[in-house]
């Protein structure tokens, strides 16, 4: 079980500072799209609504070219790292109580 809960830590740290950098990449591209598609002002107000101009892109490119374009994935991937993290959070808080619980009844 002490096995599980170590590789589970070091998954979950190596997804967060995924998390940390692939949010910062895609708002950086998406700023960058909307730059391009919208202008000065597009990329200004999406400068500061990052989350809602992300689900704007992607929606407008998923309506224009479908899901095979590198922004869709790029948010789906992400939407994934956010899934799996929780998924090993999970397992950890799991090991920890059991660990908890042995340790309370060994006593």
């Amino acid at each position: 079980m002490k096995f599980l809960h170590g590789i589970s830590i070091a998954i979950l740290y190596l997804l967060g500072i995924i998390k940390v950098f692939g949010g910062i990449g895609i708002h950086l591209y998406t700023v960058y799209l909307f730059f391009i598609v919208h202008g000065v002002l597009g990329g200004a107000i999406s400068l500061f609504l990052p989350v809602l101009s992300q689900i704007f892109m992607g929606f407008k490119l998923v309506s224009y070219y479908g899901w095979n374009t590198l922004y869709p994935m790029m948010l789906i991937a992400y939407v994934l790292v956010h899934i799996l993290s929780f998924v090993f959070a999970l397992i950890v808080t799991y090991a920890e109580d059991k660990a908890i619980k042995k340790s309370l009844i060994k006593s």
